[in-house]
């Protein structure tokens, strides 16, 4: 329904602009419905084992261990690859539901009397979040190894997540940890350091879990922006629909003296669920990277100038069970039952929220952003802040409601996971209670 704020006014140009509006909504209607169709007819599904899972977006795989323990992955997915025709007619469907929600939001003037006011009241709310907010960014546009290509947007990410949580939610600085790689041998301002994996794990345990001022309930953010991997899982444990995916750390690679790995979803899951446990279920996971397999064909009609966030696995032999050892023997875990070939644990059903650039079968792509002075920037950060920022984004928007709010160009589908996701955005729920004096 339609409310109108009394010094509003049945103008011929505002009737002109409804009319335009709901025209709009009802083509779309149309298309989706024709899409939806075909959608139904196509023979590919999102699979998952986990009877709690809600997530048709993002499926998760639980295996069973020899001693019965379920093994359980939040980041890794368990799917058959559509065609290049079903993925493409299901990315314009997903567009076209995405562009529905943006349209019936523009019909709707909203809770405050007039938008400006709404903005001010919502800016307000906002800032007396920023207290209890604390965040980890990084950003990795020049890897250590010198035959991995470089990025173009990673750094730039950082600037926008940063800037956000400085200017829009007035986080403290000190609050956020910057960890990015050195570009022309110059660290971004604010940097705090390189983003190596021993640097990337010290920091969930040093900025989240182990630190003093961080208190139950405050909000935490983990944002990641360069090269994911996908792994297929190792035949030493004989699973061979075993799969993770994982983050890049710069100093990745494999050489005669040392080797650095990825890290893995699982290893991600163990110390997210102590961080959950310790500290807070107010945690979100933003990463800006892809996960999609080596055998999954690509979309026609993406360029090349298009930079992808996703690299080839580690090769390695039994990479993955090396991946999981190494996480198993990390001292700082918290006394969990581990085993030497694969860090099981008690699974906290996934209390974060998980945001993803693109679904499993996508890429996650670096665009030029649509400023006077563009810059390359991830297609997903640039939507997602650009969400974030919107005089739209009402003080009851969820996590959901973020997701339908983006506007991304190209396809690809961001991904929103997690037992909480119907959740106020940055978790507002105790801050709502506490201006309402309850």
């Amino acid at each position: 329904m339609i409310q109108l704020a009394q010094h509003d006014k049945w103008k011929p140009v505002f009737l002109e602009n409804l009319r335009a509006q709901v025209e709009e909504v009802l083509d779309i209607e149309k298309d989706t419905e024709h899409l939806e169709v075909e959608e139904k007819d196509s023979q590919w599904t999102l699979t998952s084992s986990h009877p709690q899972a809600q997530d048709d977006e993002l499926a998760e795989v639980s295996l069973s261990s020899p001693n019965s323990r379920a093994i359980s992955m939040t980041l890794t997915c368990s799917f058959t690859h559509p065609t290049v025709e079903e993925a493409e007619r299901l990315s314009a469907l997903q567009d076209l539901i995405r562009r529905k929600a943006q349209a019936l939001d523009r019909l709707r003037v909203g809770e405050f009397e007039h938008p400006d006011e709404g903005k001010q009241a919502l800016a307000e709310h906002l800032t007396s979040i920023g207290g209890r907010f604390w965040a980890i960014v990084i950003g990795i546009n020049r890897y250590s190894d010198d035959e991995v290509p470089d990025l173009r947007g990673c750094l730039a990410d950082t600037t926008l997540i940063v800037d956000y949580l400085l200017d829009t939610l007035k986080v403290p600085q000190q609050h956020i940890l910057v960890l990015t790689s050195p570009l022309d041998n110059k660290h971004e301002v604010g940097c705090n350091g390189l983003p190596t994996r021993a640097a990337i794990l010290a920091a969930l345990y040093d900025h989240f879990r182990d630190n003093d001022a961080v208190q139950m309930g405050d909000n935490l953010l983990f944002y990641f922006a360069g090269y994911g991997s996908f792994y297929d899982g190792y035949t030493s444990f004989g699973a061979s629909n075993m799969r993770t995916e994982a983050i890049c750390p710069l100093d990745r690679g494999v050489n005669s003296s040392a080797s650095i790995y990825d890290i893995s979803g699982y290893e991600l899951d163990i110390i997210f669920a102590e961080i959950c446990k310790s500290k807070s279920l107010n945690l979100t996971v933003v990463l800006d990277c892809s996960f999609i397999g080596s055998n999954t064909r690509t979309f026609d009609g993406i360029g090349e100038h298009l930079g992808r966030r996703v690299i080839a696995s580690l090769d390695l032999e039994d990479i993955a069970l090396r991946m999981f050892e190494c996480a198993a023997k990390d001292s700082r875990r918290l006394p969990v039952c581990v085993s030497s070939a694969y860090p099981y644990f008690q699974r906290d059903t996934s209390p974060y929220v998980l945001l993803v650039a693109s679904q499993p079968y996508q890429w996650a792509n670096e665009v030029l952003s649509s400023e006077d002075q563009p810059r390359w920037v991830g297609a997903f950060t640039w939507a997602l802040v650009s969400a974030l920022t919107s005089p739209t984004m009402g003080i009851n928007a969820t996590y959901v409601d973020l997701v339908a709010k983006m506007q991304l160009t190209i396809p690809q589908t961001p991904v929103v996971a997690g037992l909480r996701k119907l959740s106020r955005l940055w978790r507002q729920e105790d801050v709502l209670r506490s201006e309402a004096g309850i």
